[in-house]
């Protein structure tokens, strides 16, 4: 039986010699590039994505080239935190009563293979988008949005609670769930949960305390398959060198919690010169925590 990705491979070699086959190539690819962080970053599933355009943003004073979206903070007396992917600075706590969400072009690496390196590749060329290109961007994404939300912790330590246990169990989300809904002043609601999916696993230990609750057989044979605990909706990651696996986080609803905007530019090019293939993907957007207190997070027992 013919090897699938090997065939789409050479098929897509050959389409590189087009310059007309080339721009669909790149298309494809894009369009692709563009599913795969979206699907898989965990900022876009925190706080998904919302479009905007160049000319809804505004150009900042001190830097004319950076452009900006000012945003009108829900409560004036609360600090925001801004994102900063560019690598020079991960994040920037704001006082005033507006913050900027600055945009930012992050990318990927350049990646090259030889034509005959590809054709002889049985792993199609969407599983190398996938892995070498897709995966930094949403890895840069998530590193600075992840690397924000501990410094808000760091900065406000009632905001993180600890648990004698090695596993998630429902009384130590009750107390993360509090922290955010059990606010006196500037009152806010829990609505995410963000763990591990090794983490989320230990759920599954719960029945063996004998408790059928109702679920019996269903359970036992499926294991437990919602996607929402106590009412919170649950985003699982396999990335336990940014998520560690004993670390849950919980975060009010997006539209409280902060903004993510994009222009919807997601870029993929492919250069070719003699047998060597080159290909490279960037895109533009920002991101901002609008209300630090609409963060908390439990570190269990290791």
């Amino acid at each position: 039986m013919p090897d699938f990705g090997n065939n789409i491979n050479r098929v897509f070699v050959d389409q590189l010699q087009d310059d007309a086959m080339r721009k669909t190539a790149e298309e494809r690819s894009q369009a692709y590039l563009k599913l795969r962080v979206y699907e898989e970053s965990v900022l876009s599933r925190v706080i998904p994505p919302k479009p905007i355009s160049p000319v809804q943003c505004d150009r900042r004073q001190e830097s004319p080239t950076l452009l900006s979206k000012i945003i009108d903070k829900e409560f004036v007396d609360v600090t925001a935190t801004v994102m900063d992917f560019r690598g020079s600075g991960d994040y920037q706590f704001v006082e005033t009563e507006q913050y900027a969400v600055d945009f930012h072009k992050i990318e990927s690496n350049e990646f090259h293979i030889s034509e005959g390196e590809l054709r002889a590749k049985e792993q199609p060329i969407q599983s190398l988008i996938k892995h070498h290109t897709a995966r930094e961007i949403q890895y840069q994404m998530d590193r600075v949005f992840l690397s924000a939300v501990e410094a808000i912790i760091t900065a406000n330590p009632a905001q993180g609670i600890t648990a004698a246990d090695d596993v998630i169990l429902p009384k130590n989300i009750i107390r993360l769930q509090n922290v955010i809904d059990g606010r006196t002043s500037l009152p806010l609601v829990a609505a995410t949960l963000l763990m591990t999916q090794a983490q989320f696993n230990n759920i599954n230990t719960w029945q063996q305390a004998g408790v059928d609750n109702g679920m019996g057989k269903e359970f036992w044979r499926d294991g437990y398959t919602y996607d929402t605990l106590f009412g919170m909706r649950v985003i699982k990651t396999i990335k336990s060198d940014l998520v560690p696996n004993n670390v849950v986080y919980c975060f009010t609803a997006p539209e409280f919690l902060g903004h993510h905007l994009t222009f919807n530019d997601d870029r993929f090019q492919i250069r070719t010169e003699w047998d060597d293939i080159a290909w490279k993907a960037w895109k533009t957007h920002g991101a901002a925590i609008g209300n630090n207190n609409a963060v908390a997070k439990l570190t269990l027992a290791t």
